[in-house]
C-alpha cells in the first residue's frame, strides 16, 4: 500500500516503471508474472510518500 503525493518507481531487470500516487494509502500492483522466476526488483519512493507492506499466508 502506497499514499501521500509523489511517484512510485519499480525497476524489475533493469526496466523501470513509474507510477504516479496521490492520495491517501491503497493498493498498487507494481509487478505481474505469471510463471515465478528469479529476478531483481528494486521499489523507490520520492520524498511524500509512505508505503506499506504485508504477507499473506
Amino acid at each position: 500500500m502506497v499514499g501521500g503525493t509523489g511517484t512510485l518507481t519499480v525497476t524489475k531487470d533493469d526496466e523501470a516503471k513509474r507510477l504516479s500516487v496521490t492520495g491517501p494509502p491503497k493498493m498498487h500492483q507494481i509487478v505481474a508474472d505469471d510463471a515465478g522466476r528469479n529476478g531483481h526488483l528494486e521499489v523507490r519512493l520520492s520524498r511524500g510518500l509512505q508505503a506499506y507492506s504485508f504477507t499473506y499466508g
